[in-house]
């Protein structure tokens, strides 16, 4: 190896799986300096945009909960499980954030309690604790990154709830917020003046789409639409963002996703089970809205297999309501969770599906997609300093 130039090693490096990577990193000492030349880190940047990227499986247990990584650049995948170092200290936990390959994690029952995590090289931090707490609340997490100052950013929203009984909000359902913001690699939280224009629904999954990371609004009695707001991790500051003005937005039945590096809008047509997706072609411009795609009615293989034809038309009915669009693969089908219990993909072009055979999934879970990062998090900490 020693007699090829170190371009091409470089580049034979960058061809490597991430996993293999960090493998190959632990050989020896001239291997280890090999990968942390600042080329590697680059160049996995841009293939990671160019490759299907990873599917981290959640699985909620009694005692611990579980993590699997899933390679999707293979037909035949399989899900590997992830050992993670607080499993003892959070054994019980919610995504409640994605970022570059790190993932952010909350404990379910102290939800003040919350790590990054890098599943591809188990390290994790603790994130430093939160000074501010109310007898009943509810928290929204999200984990981003500037790009003006190349650091990661946790933002932290947490409502008052005087009763922990109320589950919508209204004009008397909550009596004061708090936001704040943590920088990876300090030792605290910051407060912020501005607070989100709207209560945010932290029951919904979020969009981070170009360093802005999108919320979906709660729905309530006095305001039946949900509203897209957005946080901006340059400015540290919220701002409202149109949504797509048809009819099935006013049902409150869509979900925010990231396709192609644009914010799209799922929409679930309640009537004839189909799901429509609006694509935002220019950020922020409201007449930039545009239906692009619209997937029919599909179960796929390994969708409770063993209920009867009966309680199969029911499960149809209600697998079109729980389908999720994870992202596009680079042969331009879309990716979509069915169930918390399989994976399909939906090529727009064929208007057909193609069901993954993916063997040793757990019987339910909450996937998340996740793109490849060859930077530990102490890499990136140093880096941000």
């Amino acid at each position: 190896m020693e007699r090829l130039p170190t371009e091409i090693i470089l580049e034979i490096i960058t061809r490597l799986p991430i996993r293999s990577f960090f493998r190959f990193r632990c050989v020896c000492k001239a291997w280890l300096t090999l990968a942390q030349d600042p080329y590697i880190d680059r160049s996995y940047q841009i293939r990671a945009t160019q490759s299907n990227p990873y599917l981290i499986l959640h699985s909620e247990h009694s005692l611990h909960d579980r993590l699997h990584i899933i390679d999707s650049d293979h037909d035949q995948a399989f899900p590997c499980k992830l050992g993670h170092p607080f499993n003892s200290a959070m054994p019980n936990f919610n995504i409640t954030g994605s970022c570059h390959g790190f993932l952010c994690l909350t404990d379910t029952q102290v939800p003040d309690t919350s790590y990054i995590y890098n599943p591809f090289t188990h390290e994790s931090i603790q994130l430093p604790p939160v000074m501010k707490h109310f007898s009943y609340q509810r928290v929204t997490l999200g984990l981003g990154f500037d790009h003006v100052t190349r650091t990661y950013k946790v933002i932290r929203t947490v409502y008052c709830i005087p009763d922990p009984n109320i589950g919508l909000p209204g004009p008397f359902g909550i009596i004061s917020s708090d936001t704040s913001i943590h920088t990876l690699g300090s030792d605290s939280w910051r407060s912020l003046v501005q607070k989100p224009p709207y209560w945010l629904d932290w029951n919904l999954p979020t969009a981070l789409v170009n360093g802005f990371l999108h919320w979906q609004t709660k729905a309530y009695k006095y305001k039946q639409y949900r509203e897209i707001v957005a946080f901006d991790f340059s400015t540290e500051k919220f701002h409202e963002v149109p949504y797509p003005r048809c009819r099935s937005f006013r049902r409150n039945m869509y979900s925010l996703v990231e396709l192609g590096g644009r914010l799209c809008a799922v929409v679930r047509v309640s009537y004839n089970g189909k799901v429509d997706v609006w694509v935002m072609k220019e950020y922020n411009v409201a007449s930039s809205w545009s239906k692009d795609y619209t997937v029919g009615e599909h179960v796929p293989v390994g969708l409770n297999p063993d209920l009867s034809f009966s309680d199969r038309m029911r499960e149809k009915r209600f697998s079109i309501r729980s389908a999720q669009v994870r992202c596009l693969i680079k042969t331009g089908e879309i990716l979509i969770e069915y169930g918390r219990q399989a994976f399909a993909c939906y090529d727009p072009e064929k208007a057909g599906f193609r069901d993954l055979n993916i063997h040793g999934l757990p019987n339910s879970f909450q996937s998340v997609v996740l793109r490849g990062n060859v930077l530990s998090l102490q890499d990136s900490i140093q880096i941000q300093s």
